[in-house]
């Protein structure tokens, strides 16, 4: 009598775990272009706000270094600095502890928003993260 239920119980929870992976899998694909949106946007608001800062920096550096940090390499290498200051003062507001994998997510998020600068200029048209690499 109790293998019995204990059989039926452990078929109705897979069953339903199966109904459940089933519908979620169904949901997918809005999911993922609702989050390649998102991201998207903060993509392009964190190139608008790096390059704001970038502006106004940029004309200094030239003047007196004689480098523009707003093309090429030099440009990833201050989006990657820029996004690692910003995560460290980030943290320390937050009493969030500084560990390698939070350094690594601010220097990957600096790297994509360097390489996708030039895409990211025209926030009018639609964004396509990837497409020009």
């Amino acid at each position: 009598m109790l293998g019995n239920f204990l059989a039926t119980t452990i078929i109705v929870s897979l069953n339903l775990l199966i109904v459940t992976l089933t519908g979620a899998l169904r949901l997918l694909p809005s999911f993922m272009r609702s989050t390649r949106f998102l991201l998207g946007k903060f993509i392009s608001l964190s190139c608008q706000f790096y390059r704001m800062i970038l502006n106004r920096v940029s004309p200094l550096l030239q003047k007196r270094l004689g480098i523009d940090i707003q093309s090429g390499l030099l440009r990833v290498a201050s989006t990657n600095l820029l996004s690692l200051a910003l995560g460290l003062l980030i943290f320390s507001i937050f009493g969030i502890p500084i560990t390698i994998i939070g350094v690594g997510l601010c220097l990957l998020h600096g790297l994509v928003v360097g390489l996708l600068w030039r895409e990211a200029e025209h926030p009018e048209d639609q964004f396509h993260m990837g497409r020009d690499i």
